[in-house]
């Protein structure tokens, strides 16, 4: 009799001794985990893109026409708030 060793990862979860309900608390855990990340994620990368426009407008070499563009970029970024 040959035994091979395999990673709890590479079973089933039958083969892991799940049940269905604890196959779905899982998977829910897992999706609640991943919508957590990509909010914070998108929250720094909305916090960079508020700060880029304070430095562009508080810059006194930039010119008229880019201190409008980040004005109009900063109040989309800030309409929703």
């Amino acid at each position: 009799m040959v035994v091979k060793s395999v990673k709890m990862s590479e079973l089933t979860s039958r083969e892991r001794g799940q049940s269905r309900a604890e196959k779905a608390i899982e998977t829910r855990r897992k999706h609640e985990e991943a919508r957590r990340a990509k909010e914070q994620k998108r929250k720094e990368i909305r916090e960079k893109m508020i700060k880029g426009c304070l430095q562009v407008l508080e810059d006194p070499r930039t010119s008229p026409a880019e201190r409008v563009e980040a004005l109009k970029i900063l109040h989309d970024l800030t309409e929703g708030r």
